[in-house]
């Protein structure tokens, strides 16, 4: 997988979650230079046990950010934070497919006011329907409240967690 994804300047997410990367040893440069890849999503099969070469592997991937809220960091751009991300007690670049973006309230993939929207309406109804109620805790306390709201408008506003 050697450059696989590299200088892919256009990519904003990619999902890998089909993946099964048991048997890779060579993951250097996979997602080099990719300054527009936001999210990563990887399932089960992702593994970096086998990998023995994974250097510069997310080096200048500047707008990477994990499903915990992880941001890129240029002090680790090699395998040790090719995982899913969680949070500060594990960092990781990837999020996991089958959980869902935090904040993603309705579930189409991306982060934007319209969560904020069917968040608020989940709240004053306490309809779940088409609502992801995992991704709709938003300040991650265990429940969703308007407290999420706040957390995901505040989200929009800055861009972190």
């Amino acid at each position: 997988m050697d450059q696989l994804f590299s200088s892919c300047n256009r990519l904003t997410s990619l999902d890998l979650s089909n993946f099964n990367t048991a048997n890779v040893t060579d993951m250097r440069a996979m997602f080099y230079n990719s300054t527009n890849l936001r999210t990563i999503y990887v399932g089960s099969g992702w593994s970096t046990v086998a990998v023995t070469n994974s250097s510069y592997m997310f080096l200048y991937c500047i707008s990477l950010v994990g499903g915990q809220g992880t941001t890129y960091d240029d002090n680790h751009i090699d395998k040790a934070y090719a995982h899913i991300d969680g949070g500060p007690s594990n960092p990781g670049y990837f999020t996991d497919k089958n959980a869902g973006l935090r904040g993603d309230v309705n579930g189409d993939g991306q982060v934007k006011i319209s969560d904020v929207t069917a968040l608020i309406n989940y709240l004053l109804s306490s309809n779940a329907t088409g609502v992801n109620l995992q991704a709709a805790d938003c300040n991650q306390d265990g429940n969703v409240k308007i407290g999420d709201v706040t957390a995901l408008i505040n989200y929009l506003l800055s861009g972190t967690w």
